[in-house]
């Protein structure tokens, strides 16, 4: 497994760029009260300080500069922050997640843009019996030493299967369909527009 994400800047991520404030708008939808957005931007910038939340470009300069996100670090705060309603707090969990969503595990032999996240996205968006519908799933194990592990995936169950070790014991699975977040965050699928007026 990668220890690291790919350092920010370091490739163009497709899509538009959101402040903190229209991510924290976009992750709280439908329910995006006062409230809600403002704890979720809290959330954003703690995810952002602990390495968690990929930075693409910065607005301003010095002390009033504003970090801007792609489309695919809308989708990572949503999962983590979809997490935290969970009740998953502690930091190395959120960590598991951040990397799966933003590094493969091993190399892919089918065709990916950068990141996970964004390969789920571009196969979202294909049509026929290319379009996936790729899933986050956070797998809590206890080890022979009762230890807690995680194994986290973000992958097309469709077309693919988690593997698990079977030493260890699944104490519990969240499983988040991050498909469902797209047409919100990203726009509606075209296939799924055609002839309505």
């Amino acid at each position: 497994m990668t220890d690291a994400a790919e350092p920010l800047f370091m490739h163009d991520e497709p899509g538009g760029r959101y402040s903190v404030s229209q991510v924290a708008e976009l992750i709280t939808r439908p329910y995006n009260t006062e409230a809600a957005v403002k704890t979720a931007m809290a959330q954003v910038r703690n995810f952002v300080s602990q390495g968690l939340l990929h930075v693409r470009d910065k607005k301003g300069s010095g002390r009033t500069a504003h970090n801007l996100f792609a489309p695919s670090d809308v989708i990572v705060a949503k999962v983590l922050r979809t997490l935290t309603q969970f009740g998953v707090a502690d930091r190395e969990t959120l960590r598991v997640a951040s990397l799966r969503c933003y590094a493969f595990d091993g190399n892919p032999e089918f065709p990916t843009a950068a990141h996970p996240v964004t390969t789920a996205i571009v196969y979202y968006y294909k049509s026929g019996k290319d379009r996936a519908y790729w899933t986050f799933q956070l797998d809590v194990f206890t080890d022979a030493d009762g230890n807690r592990q995680f194994l986290a995936n973000l992958y097309d169950p469709e077309r693919f299967d988690v593997e698990r070790n079977p030493a260890m014991e699944l104490g519990g699975t969240i499983t988040i369909p991050i498909w469902q977040w797209f047409p919100a965050i990203i726009g509606p699928h075209p296939d799924d527009t055609k002839g309505m007026n």
